[in-house]
């Protein structure tokens, strides 16, 4: 069997294009790598662990690169990528309480994103709970959407 390289990093469409939605037999659905993308010879599975940031592999994550990839494809190549990165990351922040407190559930470890926030000075000392925690999933977004971009050679 002969193993080809792919450059999965030419534009985020290929990019998007190692990844597949599948079902799982409860009917949940999750995000994984196509078949292609699992035998490629190239650093992606090492990309995205990066792009997880030191968690295990986990549905949500690989649902944000694909969705992180997507949004790229709907700017035009003359965009100014530093701003669209800024819209990227906040249209994809839940604006629904329930997800906001699974998602920081599903790991503890996420309580970083906002207590950076609060350091950087981004969020009132006052603010809601649901306002810190949309806040840190903003940061967190964001800090993947600079890497996809500055992987795809999008951003310095």
């Amino acid at each position: 069997m002969t193993v080809t390289s792919i450059n999965w990093y030419l534009t985020a469409a290929t990019l998007r294009s190692a990844f597949t939605l599948e079902q799982r037999e409860d009917g949940s659905e999750f995000w994984r790598f196509t078949e292609e993308a699992r035998q490629s010879v190239d650093d992606l599975a090492t990309f995205v662990y990066e792009l997880h940031d030191e968690e295990l592999p986990n549905d949500w994550r690989y649902q944000k690169i694909a969705e992180i990839c997507d949004a790229i494809t709907e700017f035009d190549a003359d965009t100014e990528w530093s701003d669209a990165s800024h819209e990227i990351a906040d249209g994809l922040v839940s604006i629904y309480n329930a997800e906001l407190a699974a998602w920081i559930a599903e790991n503890g470890s996420r309580l970083y994103y906002c207590d950076q926030v609060r350091e950087m000075g981004c969020i009132m000392a006052d603010a809601s709970m649901s306002e810190r925690l949309a806040v840190g999933q903003y940061e967190c977004i964001k800090q993947m959407v600079h890497k996809i971009m500055s992987k795809l050679g999008l951003l310095n």
